[in-house]
C-alpha cells in the first residue's frame, strides 16, 4: 500500500513539473510575442521604385494625333470618360501609400485595351506594378459593364 502511495505521489510531482515546465513555456512566449509587437523594425523593402516617368512627362506633352495613337481615343473623349467612371474608379490614400489616380488608372486600362504589348511594359511605362496593370484593367472592365452595359446593349423582348 505504501509503495502505490509512493507511485501516485511521483506522479503527481511529475503532473506538476510538466504544468509547471509548460506555463514557464507559455509566459515566455508570451513576453517573446509582446516584445516583438513593440519593437516595430522597418521592411528592408516595401516595393521596388518604379518610374513613371512616360507617364508624368511624355504623357502631358503629346498632341491630340499622338494621344489618339497611343490609347485610341481621342483627349476630349478620354475627359468625358473619366468624368463618367472616374467616380467609381477612384480609391482612398492608405497610410502605406497614395492611391493611383484616376485618370492614370483610366489611361492604363484603354492602352491595354488598345495594344497588344504585355503587362509588364505597360505596368513599366506607367510606373506600376503588373498585378495592379491587371487589375486597373480588370476594375475598369467591370466599372464598363455595370454602368453601361443595359443602357448601349438592348436584347429582343421575344
Amino acid at each position: 500500500m505504501d509503495e502505490r502511495i509512493f507511485i501516485e505521489y511521483e506522479h503527481q510531482k511529475r503532473k506538476q513539473r510538466r504544468a509547471s515546465l509548460c506555463r514557464n513555456m507559455f509566459i515566455y512566449y508570451l513576453h517573446f510575442l509582446i516584445d516583438q509587437s513593440i519593437n516595430i523594425y522597418p521592411r528592408t523593402i516595401w516595393s521596388y521604385s518604379k518610374s513613371g516617368y512616360w507617364w508624368s512627362n511624355i504623357i502631358p506633352m503629346m498632341n491630340d494625333k499622338q494621344f489618339k495613337n497611343n490609347f485610341r481615343i481621342q483627349r476630349s473623349t478620354f475627359k468625358e470618360i473619366l468624368h463618367q467612371v472616374g467616380p467609381y474608379l477612384k480609391k482612398k490614400d492608405t497610410v502605406l501609400r497614395p492611391a493611383i489616380p484616376v485618370d492614370k488608372r483610366l489611361a492604363c486600362a484603354l492602352y491595354l485595351l488598345g495594344s497588344t504589348c504585355e503587362l509588364r511594359t505597360v505596368a513599366h511605362l506607367f510606373g506600376i506594378g503588373k498585378s495592379t496593370a491587371a487589375q486597373l484593367l480588370h476594375d475598369f472592365c467591370e466599372v464598363l459593364v455595370n454602368l453601361f452595359f443595359h443602357r448601349l446593349i438592348k436584347f429582343p423582348v421575344n
